[in-house]
C-alpha cells in the first residue's frame, strides 16, 4: 500500500494540468501575459507553439480574453515596441493574420496569403481560444509600404501582447495599461523553444525609466528650488569656499545631466534607433537633452555678476532650465503612458505635479514675505560676488537670515515627498 501510494502520489505531481501546457521549454515554446497568470482564466493571454522541422511549419495557440467583443493578440517584432510586426490576433469567433504598422489599426492579412492553414477556432470555458499553422517565413506589408519577411527560424522577435475590444469587425486600441499590452524581456528563439519566460518591460526600459524619474521628478525640482529660495541664507557657510545654496544647486543640476545622459544612451541601446513608433516621446526627449546639455554650457560661460549682460544670461539660464524642467514632466507622463508598466500612475504623476505646485506657492510666499525675493534682496542684501547671482547676502558674522528655519522646514518636507513619489515609482517599476 504505501508503495502504491508512493506511486499515485508521483503521478499526481508529474501530470500537466492541461496536456497543451506540458513540455513547455522542451517540446514546445510558452510565453504568458501577465507575469504568471493562469492561462486558463481571461485575464491571461498565452502563446504555445511547436516546431514541426521537417514541415517547415510552426503549430501555434493563442488563449485569452472572453471572446467575441474583444480579442487577444500576439505579434513578431525586432523592437519591444508597435512597430512593423507580424501579428495573429483571436477573438474566439476568428483567428487574423494583420500586420502591425506603427500607432495606427493594425492592417489585416489574408491568412491565406500568409501560408496559415489548419485554422480552429472558438470559446471554451469562457477563454478564446485559436490554434493554427504558419509557414517558417511569411511576408508582410509594414510601415512606408515595405515587404518584411518574418522568418522565425533565422531571426529572434520580441513576442507583443496585446488585448482589446473587438467591434465593428475591428480592433480597439488596447491602450497602454500594464494589463492590455506587454513584451517579452528579450528577443525570443521561437525555434529553440526558449520563450518560457513571461512578458515585461525590458530591464533596458526600466533603467531609462528610472534615471529619467530620478533626474527630473526628485533633483531637478530640488535643484531649481534651492536656487531660487535659498540664495540669501546660510551666511558664511561656504564649504570648499563657495557658497553652500550653489553647491547643492550645482550637485544636483550636473547629477540630473549624468543620469539624463546615462537614460539617454540606455534607451538607444535597446531601441537601436528612433523610437518613431512613440514619436511624442521620443522627440520630446531629445529636445530635454539637448536643453540639459545647453544650460551647463552656458554656466560655463556666465558674465561676472556686475557685468552689464549678467542679467540676459540670467534670463537665459532661468528660461531654458524652465522649459526643460517642463517638458520633462510632460514627458513623464508619455513615457509611462507609452510603456504601459504603470496601470496608475498618470494619477499618481497628477499628484507629484500638484505637490511640486502647492510648495512651490508655499516657498514664494515665504520669500515674498521675508524680502528674499529680487524685490526684497534689492533693498535689504549687500551685493557680493558669488556664483549665479549679483545679489547676495551680508556675511556679517554668519548670523541665521530671518526665515531661514521655517524655509528650511519647508524644503526637508518638500524633499521627502519627492522622494516618497521616486520610491514608490521605483518600487512599482522594479516588481512589474
Amino acid at each position: 500500500m504505501r508503495g502504491s501510494s508512493g506511486i499515485l502520489i508521483l503521478i499526481i505531481f508529474t501530470t500537466c494540468w492541461d496536456e497543451i501546457y506540458c513540455q513547455c521549454g522542451e517540446t514546445r515554446g510558452c510565453s504568458y501575459f501577465p507575469a504568471n497568470c493562469d492561462p486558463s482564466t481571461p485575464d491571461c493571454i498565452s502563446f504555445v507553439w511547436t516546431y514541426d522541422t521537417a514541415a517547415g511549419k510552426f503549430a501555434m495557440t493563442i488563449t485569452g480574453g472572453p471572446g467575441i467583443t474583444s480579442y487577444a493578440g500576439v505579434a513578431f517584432t525586432q523592437q519591444a515596441g508597435m512597430q512593423d510586426g507580424d501579428l495573429y490576433y483571436c477573438t474566439g469567433e476568428k483567428l487574423q493574420s494583420a500586420a502591425i504598422t506603427g500607432q495606427v489599426p493594425p492592417a489585416d492579412a489574408s491568412n491565406a496569403a500568409a501560408g496559415l492553414e489548419n485554422i480552429t477556432f472558438g470559446v471554451q470555458n469562457g477563454v478564446a481560444s485559436c490554434s493554427f499553422t504558419r509557414p517558417t517565413s511569411v511576408k508582410k506589408t509594414v510601415s512606408s509600404g515595405q515587404e518584411v519577411t518574418f522568418d522565425l527560424t533565422t531571426t529572434k522577435y520580441y513576442i507583443i501582447f496585446a488585448r482589446g475590444s473587438f467591434s465593428g469587425g475591428a480592433l480597439v486600441y488596447h491602450g497602454g495599461g500594464a494589463t492590455q499590452r506587454g513584451v517579452s524581456a528579450s528577443p525570443v528563439n521561437l525555434s529553440a523553444f526558449d520563450g518560457g519566460g513571461v512578458a515585461g518591460v525590458p530591464s533596458l526600459v526600466k533603467a531609462h525609466g528610472i534615471l529619467m524619474v530620478l533626474a527630473w521628478l526628485l533633483l531637478s525640482n530640488l535643484g531649481v528650488t534651492i536656487a531660487r529660495h535659498f540664495k540669501p541664507l546660510f551666511p558664511g557657510v561656504e564649504p570648499g569656499g563657495v557658497k553652500l545654496w550653489f553647491q547643492l544647486h550645482r550637485f544636483t543640476m550636473i547629477t540630473v545631466l549624468l543620469a539624463t545622459i546615462s537614460g539617454f544612451i540606455i534607451i538607444f541601446v535597446q531601441v537601436g534607433e528612433f523610437a518613431d513608433h512613440i514619436m511624442s516621446h521620443a522627440v520630446i526627449g531629445i529636445i530635454v537633452m539637448g536643453l540639459a546639455l545647453l544650460n551647463p554650457t552656458m554656466a560655463l560661460f556666465r558674465p561676472n555678476p556686475n557685468a552689464e549682460r549678467r542679467p540676459i544670461f540670467n534670463w537665459m539660464h532661468y528660461s531654458v532650465g524652465s522649459i526643460a524642467r517642463i517638458l520633462s514632466i510632460a514627458n513623464l507622463f508619455l513615457g509611462v503612458e507609452a510603456y504601459g508598466s504603470l496601470t496608475n500612475w498618470i494619477a499618481i504623476l497628477g499628484g507629484f505635479v500638484g505637490w511640486v505646485v502647492l510648495n512651490e506657492i508655499v516657498l514664494e510666499i515665504l520669500s515674498f514675505h521675508y524680502l528674499h525675493t529680487v524685490l526684497g534682496m534689492e533693498r535689504n542684501v549687500a551685493r557680493n560676488e558669488v556664483p549665479g547671482s549679483s545679489l547676495e547676502v551680508d556675511e556679517g558674522k554668519g548670523e541665521a537670515v530671518r526665515g531661514q528655519t521655517v524655509k528650511t522646514v519647508v524644503l526637508v518636507i518638500y524633499a521627502l515627498g519627492l522622494l516618497g513619489f521616486f520610491i514608490a515609482f521605483l518600487v512599482a517599476v522594479l516588481g512589474d
